[in-house]
């Protein structure tokens, strides 16, 4: 049974995680990227590019946008996505292995719920603990990190993908310098074993 690539692993963390902070911003950000032709949306997430779906998810981000900016009302607002945003993050990982094996789909959509509640959670006592504080600027300065923290992970979950530890070889022995450096490395432990030779004491301790 093949098992999911790092590449495809880092990704499915990326969607779970950012799905229990900003669910609403992952499904439009990443149907927009298909819609404009930016990536190519493996399995069923190229559902996120349909104009109905685009739709909704932009609708719910600008909602979201600005109820998460008043404080207590984006505590009820977690509240009520606790039941919203841990299933989304599960079936965002469901859709991005659903060519694999029902096993492997089974177990990264248990993975993906799992990593999208401890997001929402570590995100909701976070943000009630803030709202305990009389001033609005703390509120408004998580939520904007928050804007900006869940596109960035995406962001680098696509760009930069962890690589298989055979691909980063291979990488290394495609290199036309390879053989040059491993040549330099040998020449260079030869001349550390020629100097300390040269400097072992040439007399017994304790002799003049």
């Amino acid at each position: 049974m093949p098992l999911p690539t790092l590449p495809e692993v880092t990704l499915a963390l990326a969607l779970a995680w950012g799905a229990g902070i900003r669910v609403y911003v992952v499904l439009f950000l990443c149907g927009l990227a298909g819609r404009m032709g930016w990536i190519d949306l493996p399995g069923n997430l190229s559902l996120l590019s349909h104009p109905l779906v685009l739709g909704a998810s932009g609708f719910m981000l600008a909602v979201e946008f600005l109820a998460d900016k008043v404080p207590w009302i984006d505590s009820v607002w977690d509240a009520v996505h606790t039941f919203i945003r841990i299933p989304a993050g599960a079936a965002l990982v469901t859709m991005l292995f659903s060519d694999s094996p029902g096993a492997v789909t089974a177990a990264a959509a248990i993975l993906g719920g799992a990593v999208a509640a401890g997001a929402h959670f570590a995100k909701a006592g976070a943000r009630s603990s803030i709202n305990l504080s009389p001033e609005p600027f703390s509120n408004w300065t998580a939520s904007l990190t928050e804007d900006a923290l869940v596109p960035a992970g995406l962001w680098l979950a696509i760009a930069h993908p962890a690589r298989e530890p055979a691909q980063e070889q291979h990488r290394v022995d495609a290199d036309p310098r390879a053989p040059g450096k491993r040549q330099g490395e040998r020449d260079f432990r030869k001349r550390g074993q020629r100097h300390a030779r040269a400097w072992r004491p040439t007399c017994a301790p304790g002799s003049r």
